[in-house]
Formats: C-alpha cells, sequence, structure tokens
C-alpha cells in the first residue's frame, strides 16, 4: 500500500466511513499484543461473531483479520452502547455450535 491510499484511508475512516475506520483498527492493532479497538469496531464484530461463530474464530484463527476474543467483546460491549449487537446471546451462540457437526478444518478447503 502507498502513503497516499493509506492517508486517504485515514482521512475516510475520520470522516466516519465504516470500512476505513475498519482498516485503520487494522493497521493500528496489527502488532499490539494488547490491542484497542474502536466502538464501531466492537459493534461490528460483536454482530458478525452473533451471525456465525464459526465464520468469525475461523478469520481469528486463521489470522485473516486481527479480530477482538470473545471475552474482549463481552467486556467492551458492556462499556459501549451495543447498537443492536446481541452480545448478551454470545454464550447462547456458542453452546448452538456443535463442533461435531461443523469445525474450523471442515472450513479450511474455502
Amino acid at each position: 500500500m502507498d502513503v497516499a491510499t493509506f492517508l486517504t484511508i485515514r482521512e475516510q475512516a475520520k470522516e466516519g466511513r465504516t470500512a476505513a475506520a475498519f482498516l485503520m483498527d487494522q493497521v493500528t492493532n496489527f502488532y499490539k499484543r494488547c490491542p484497542r479497538w474502536t466502538d464501531d469496531t466492537v459493534r461490528h464484530c460483536a454482530r458478525l461473531r452473533d451471525v456465525s461463530v464459526l465464520a468469525y474464530e475461523h478469520i481469528r484463527s486463521k489470522e485473516l483479520l486481527k479480530l477482538p476474543s470473545k471475552n474482549s467483546l463481552k467486556r467492551q460491549i458492556a462499556e459501549v452502547d451495543s447498537g443492536g449487537a446481541s452480545i448478551a446471546n454470545i454464550d447462547e451462540a456458542d453452546l448452538a455450535l456443535q463442533p461435531e457437526e461443523h469445525s474450523i478444518e471442515d472450513a479450511s478447503d474455502c
């Protein structure tokens, strides 16, 4: 990525563009041991994990994107207006995932 592209993404993030803000969180937290996430990223990640625990954990485990862990989401969402993300049901979503029927290894053929 060239500098001009990065600066454009950073400017769009400041203007509130969701994708640009998410990318900035990815870049900012790339090497951090204890990443700090924006409220919007927390809400979007909570919603994504709510839609599919399997997909979310696959993305995290394969390090395709750096995403907050389940515990980080639960902790941070308590400090943030949930914006519709049903993080309260995060443990129930985990229980609904049947490891014998769905596993991350099954998704490795994608």
